[in-house]
Order: C-alpha cells, then sequence, then structure tokens
C-alpha cells in the first residue's frame, strides 16, 4: 500500500472535518467553510482555527478536498476520495489491483477487432460486474463521482456542464445492452481532453485510469 504524500499533521486535520461532517446534521454536508479574522482562519462548526490555507489547499492537491471558487470567504468540499482515505488511514490501494487494459486495444477492440486482444476483460471479476447490473450501476456511478471530483475544481462552469453530461452520456453507453462503439469513443475522446475540452496533461494523467475501466466495461459488452 502506498501513503498519501501528507504530513501528519494534515491527515489528523482531514480526520477531524470529516469526523465532524458525518456527524453534523446540518443541510450543507460534505462543505467545509473558514471565517478569516485577524489573520487567522475558523472552520465554522468544527471549532478549529488555523493559521493558514496551506494545510486545505494541500489536502485540495491530492485530491482529498475542492476548492469552491466563485465564494467570497473559502469554501471547501470533501471528496469521495477524502472520505475514502481517511476510512482506509490514508492508505492508497495497489495500482496493479486494477485491470490493466491497453486503451489503444481497446479502441482497436470497439472498431471490430477480436476482443480476444484484451485479456483482462476475460477476468472474471469484470465478468461478474458485467452480469450483474445492480453492480455495474454501484461501479459506474463510483467511478464516474470520482472522475467528476478530479476536474469539478479546475475546469470553468461551462467546461464542467459540458464534462457532466459527455460523463453522464458514457454512463448511458457502459449501462446500454450494445453500446454505441462510435459514441463511446467519441465521448472517451472528450471525456480524456482529446477532444473539445482542453485539459493539462498532469489533468488527463489523473482522469483517463478511470475512462480505461469504464472502457473495459464497453469492451466487455461488445465481445
Amino acid at each position: 500500500m502506498n501513503s498519501h504524500n501528507l504530513t501528519d499533521d494534515q491527515k489528523q486535520l482531514l480526520r477531524l472535518v470529516v469526523k465532524h461532517d458525518e456527524e453534523d446534521q446540518g443541510s450543507e454536508k460534505g462543505f467545509l467553510r473558514l471565517f478569516p479574522g485577524d489573520d487567522k482562519y475558523l472552520l465554522w462548526g468544527c471549532g478549529i482555527q488555523l493559521d493558514s490555507l496551506a494545510d486545505l489547499e494541500a489536502l485540495c492537491d491530492v485530491g482529498l478536498l475542492d476548492k469552491e471558487q466563485g465564494r467570497p470567504n473559502p469554501v471547501y468540499r470533501i471528496t469521495n476520495a477524502g472520505r475514502d482515505a481517511v476510512t482506509s488511514n490514508f492508505q492508497l490501494p495497489r495500482t496493479s489491483s486494477a485491470p490493466q487494459v491497453s486503451i489503444g486495444a481497446l479502441i482497436q477492440t470497439m472498431s471490430g477487432g477480436s476482443v480476444q486482444a484484451v485479456g483482462s476483460v476475460q477476468d472474471s471479476e469484470i465478468a461478474q460486474i458485467i452480469n450483474d447490473p445492480d453492480l455495474l450501476r454501484a461501479q459506474i456511478k463510483d467511478l464516474s463521482t470520482a472522475l467528476l471530483d478530479e476536474v469539478k475544481s479546475i475546469l470553468m462552469a461551462s467546461e464542467f456542464t459540458d464534462y457532466l453530461k459527455a460523463v453522464q452520456e458514457l454512463q448511458e453507453q457502459v449501462l446500454a445492452e450494445r453500446p454505441n462503439s462510435s459514441l463511446v469513443k467519441r465521448l472517451a475522446q472528450t471525456i480524456g481532453f482529446l477532444g473539445d475540452i482542453d485539459g493539462s496533461i498532469e489533468l488527463m494523467a489523473k482522469v483517463w485510469p478511470y475512462i480505461q475501466l469504464l472502457l473495459v466495461f464497453v469492451a466487455a459488452k461488445l465481445e
């Protein structure tokens, strides 16, 4: 297991805010509100006073918090990755546990090539998910939520609206009995920042693992 690159103080801060959020009965669950004053920041409701925003920004940098833009006072949101990090004591899953599938091979498969070339699609776990509609929906929801968490704080509002629409269309295709391979490829390009929406190389690297797994499900259905 790999550990998040955070200080002990930053990890403890996230533990405290997640614990408070889970116990809070307020209407804006998941959001952290800060009130500045006297060169310090009061984390509303948690009773935590911060000397700077550095620790919160560090948590944003690794995707455990999102910073809401356009607010008069700083507002942060706990991501699903942040909750998972606290639950797992900040241990990252081994990347080798994810299906190792070549994007190029998947595209070839969806273009009429043999699915036998994509060995991991034959994996029993993938087959189990594909054959269980409820499990498939849950997996798609988790992957899509994680994907959106990665881009929400980075894309402009209009870009995020287009991105969300593309993710929702891809979800529908993954759930379809027979996905439209041409549409899936176009949506994958858009979501992967190879189409109309621009994204940095770093952002592309973050989102493609989620897209890759969604494409695994599509390729398995097209077998």
